[in-house]
């Protein structure tokens, strides 16, 4: 389900932030890792904050993850080279 870095980087067009905003994100080992909250330019690059976890939207936690990592599978749905596990160990935004 993953596509290759070849085809992430050479045959998709840049995603925008309406592509992906309230996309799930879904991770190598097909779990959805969490949701795709915002997209913002952090030190120059284009990085969407991930969220997951949390109740009702209390206590969410949200990481960034550069969007040239993410690719949009279908409409709503992207995938990142990593798994669940490696997206919830990311050091927490705090943008």
């Amino acid at each position: 389900m993953t596509p290759s870095p070849e085809l992430r980087q050479e045959q998709q067009p840049a995603l925008q932030k309406s592509d992906l905003k309230g996309a799930k994100v879904v991770s190598v080992d097909d779990k959805i890792a969490g949701e795709v909250d915002d997209v913002v330019d952090q030190h120059g690059a284009k990085v969407a904050i991930v969220e997951f976890g949390g109740i009702l939207g209390f206590g969410k936690t949200k990481v960034a993850i550069p969007v040239t990592e993410l690719a949009l599978v279908r409409a709503g749905v992207a995938v990142v080279p990593m798994t669940e596990e490696q997206v919830k160990n990311l050091p927490e935004y705090k943008g």
